[in-house]
């Protein structure tokens, strides 16, 4: 009599564990999709990974805390087999969507065609599988899409891109990155204001000590503040075609050779930076041979064929036009690529 009182008291005490592991697990499958839910109303992403690792924990329940005569039962089988392939098909369709356009917006942005790299984080930014889980690309397509709107002038835009992000990220890295890259912006807006038709007014850059200024003349000051004008171009707005047009207006100026030659230089770099981003760190080189040959194939390409948005998309040196068919032309392996009617 005792041992049957025993064995119910274990059996009822079996089935309170068994149904305490199945409303865990149930809790742990649904509030994924409440979650997901939730994050579909309010318009972005979950903020971290925890609502994924608990949805895992309850399929670890459900697959090896139930016994098995509860796995053979039917409702809860079919539960658990409809709501494991429905989760499988979403992490798939996950992996496979996973930050697209955010390499697309990569490709645009190292070729300098900075508006199908706006486009392009855009799409990424509002893709429908950010609103479900957490995804690092819906961030860093945010902060993506301040580049291109800098390399296209439109800092107002790029400036309400990181107040969004400040907003929407508050704590984290990307908040923080934002912030501080408002403060840069800020700080290169002030100083770009009045350039190019108030260059006397401007303020002198910090490294220029009043009484140093006493004894220099005009276009050498003016100078020195269109370099530092150039300087928050690059570093600040992230805009290069502004800081080459500054440099270049140094070059035209009435001042010393030696300050000629120091905006040469810079005017070099900035070419350099292009040639790197857009050819030569794509490249495995093979010596001084393969590198000349790599460089000489970018320049045909970046003087005759590539259009330049700080010049109206135009090329520099355009190859004539025939009236034929539009034809692709390829160089290096087709890792550059223009197009135009074939003769």
């Amino acid at each position: 009599m005792a041992q049957e009182n025993n064995g119910t008291v274990n059996k009822t005490k079996g089935k309170a564990a068994i149904t305490f592991l199945i409303v865990i697990g149930s809790c742990c499958i649904l509030q994924f999709f409440v979650i997901g839910i939730v994050n579909i109303i309010r318009g972005y992403s979950i903020a971290t990974y925890l609502p994924f690792s608990i949805l895992m924990v309850g399929f670890i329940i459900f697959g090896i805390g139930l016994p098995p005569i509860y796995r053979k039962k039917q409702a809860i089988s079919s539960f658990f087999s409809i709501t494991a392939s429905i989760v499988m098909i979403y992490v798939c369709v996950l992996g496979i969507s996973h930050g697209r356009y955010l390499k697309e917006a990569k490709g645009y942005y190292d070729a300098c065609q900075y508006q199908q790299a706006l486009q392009a984080c855009e799409k990424e930014a509002q893709t429908w599988y950010h609103l479900l889980r957490y995804n690092y690309p819906e961030r860093t397509a945010m902060n993506s899409m301040a580049e291109p709107y800098c390399h296209l002038e439109d800092f107002n835009s790029a400036r309400d891109i990181y107040k969004l992000m400040i907003d929407r990220y508050a704590g984290e890295f990307y908040g923080d990155r934002a912030q501080e890259s408002l403060r840069k912006l800020e700080k290169g807006l002030k100083i770009i204001a009045y350039y190019p038709d108030r260059i006397a007014e401007s303020p002198l850059p910090d490294f220029i000590k009043e009484e140093t200024a006493a004894h220099l003349d005009s276009k050498h000051i003016e100078a020195m503040v269109l370099y530092d004008i150039a300087r928050m171009y690059i570093y600040n707005l992230n805009c290069h075609a502004k800081a080459f047009e500054v440099y270049t207006r140094i070059i035209d100026m009435d001042v010393s050779e030696e300050m000629k030659d120091s905006a040469r230089g810079q005017i070099l770099k900035l070419r350099v930076a292009d040639d790197k981003s857009e050819c030569l760190n794509k490249m495995l080189i093979f010596g001084e041979t393969h590198l000349r040959h790599l460089v000489s194939e970018y320049m045909e390409h970046y003087h005759t064929e590539r259009p330049h948005q700080g010049i109206g998309n135009e090329i520099i040196n355009p190859l004539p036009l025939g009236d034929g068919e539009i034809v692709c032309h390829e160089r290096l392996g087709g890792l550059l690529k223009s197009y135009r009617r074939a003769a």
